[in-house]
């Protein structure tokens, strides 16, 4: 779970570096940018139960599942399914 996280944490990050730019002088505007970019992140496409996308409160909003095997089959235990 942790290391699904982390490689996601760093896979927004190169898409909103590559959406920034690296045509900066300046530190801060760099910065500036990249935090930018990172809060427009829509759909962006991940390994934790689908794509991301930042609130405005600069929370993502992110599917979590959590599932378990039994016997070879996968169950779902969250969300509750209908």
């Amino acid at each position: 779970m942790f290391a699904a996280a982390v490689y996601e944490s760093v896979y927004i990050f190169e898409d909103a570096v590559k959406r920034a730019g690296t045509n900066f002088t300046d530190l801060k505007k760099w910065q500036l940018a990249t935090r930018d970019a990172i809060a427009s992140t829509k759909n962006l496409p991940g390994v934790q139960g689908g794509p991301t996308t930042f609130g405005p409160d600069g929370q993502a909003d992110k599917k979590v599942y959590i599932v378990k095997w039994q016997q070879g089959k996968r169950i779902i235990l969250y969300p509750p399914q209908k």
